[in-house]
């Protein structure tokens, strides 16, 4: 998709969303109330005083809070891309096509000769050889 898809599908979703709220707000009928609002007195705060302790504390909770959406940006970003790289590096595996191989051995003083004489699809135990 390109550019000027994406923002128009982004301007159509933001328009229908509009016209729910608009349409959510007319359906709704004023209510009346039976008291009056009002501003509380004002008081005077007293300073606040940096306390060390405070700080710190302060101080850990912030690292608690980043530590914790780390560990979750790399949990959800390490375990899709282990995934991906173990499905790419995947090989098939590859099924025999024959499960017996008859082959003839001769050896001699100086000279070995090892040579396959057939290759059967099925297990040895469908077969009856003599020799």
């Amino acid at each position: 998709m390109t550019v000027t898809e994406v923002n128009s599908c982004l301007i159509i979703w933001l328009v229908m969303r509009m016209k729910a709220l608009y349409l959510m707000a007319a359906t709704v009928h004023p209510a009346k109330a039976d008291f009056v609002f009002t501003y509380p007195p004002t008081t005077i705060r007293p300073k606040n005083v940096l306390e060390p302790g405070k700080i710190w504390q302060s101080i850990q909770e912030a690292l608690t809070k980043i530590w914790g959406v780390e560990t979750l940006l790399i949990l959800t970003l390490l375990i899709p891309g282990i995934t991906l790289i173990l499905l790419i590096k995947k090989t098939p595996s590859k099924k025999p096509k024959y499960q017996v191989y008859v082959r003839l051995d001769l050896q001699n003083a100086n000279y070995c000769l090892q040579t396959v004489i057939c290759k059967l699809p099925y297990s040895l135990k469908y077969y009856k050889i003599d020799i």
